[in-house]
C-alpha cells in the first residue's frame, strides 16, 4: 500500500493528508494578500496559508500538486 501524501501548510505548523481535499483556491483576502486553501468540502477547509504575492501561492500549489 502506498503512504499517502501529506503536505505542510506554510509555516510548518499543521499538516493535511492531500486525499482528503477535494478542491484549492487561491484568493485574494485584503490588497496584496493571498490565502491558499485546499477544501474538505463546501465549509470546510485546510488553510496553507497566506502570500504577498499570487504568483508565491500558485508556486506553493504547484509544489502540492506535484506531491499527487
Amino acid at each position: 500500500m502506498s503512504k499517502p501524501g501529506v503536505a505542510w501548510n506554510k509555516g510548518k505548523t499543521s499538516s493535511v493528508v492531500l486525499s482528503k481535499l477535494k478542491e484549492f483556491t487561491i484568493t485574494e483576502t485584503s490588497p496584496g494578500i493571498y490565502a491558499l486553501r485546499g477544501w474538505f468540502n463546501s465549509e470546510n477547509s485546510f488553510f496553507f496559508g497566506e502570500f504577498k504575492e499570487h504568483e508565491a501561492a500558485e508556486d506553493f500549489l504547484e509544489k502540492i500538486h506535484q506531491m499527487f
